[in-house]
């Protein structure tokens, strides 16, 4: 419940510009780069349903189709591309 009552202040933190450049190589969708940026977070794939709206299978869903269009294969691996592009 802590954490969920969190989200307001954590996505107001998070600026637009350096989103679009961190995910815009990749061609992810807004929804996908929503996901990627709750995941890279340490959220669980519940935790960033619950936030937007929509299932854990949708989540993972999504997170399956980051994977592709960013060649990684594991959170770790898309969380070292998120920080170092």
């Amino acid at each position: 419940l802590y954490i969920i009552s969190m989200f307001p202040v954590f996505l107001s933190s998070i600026k637009p510009e350096k989103i679009k450049r961190n995910w815009s190589q990749f061609n992810l969708s807004p929804r996908e780069r929503e996901v990627a940026d709750l995941l890279v977070s340490g959220f669980s794939y519940k935790e960033i349903g619950n936030q937007l709206c929509i299932s854990a299978g949708t989540v993972k869903t999504h997170v399956l189709v980051i994977y592709r269009k960013t060649g990684t294969n594991s959170k770790i691996q898309l969380s070292n591309l998120y920080r170092y592009s």
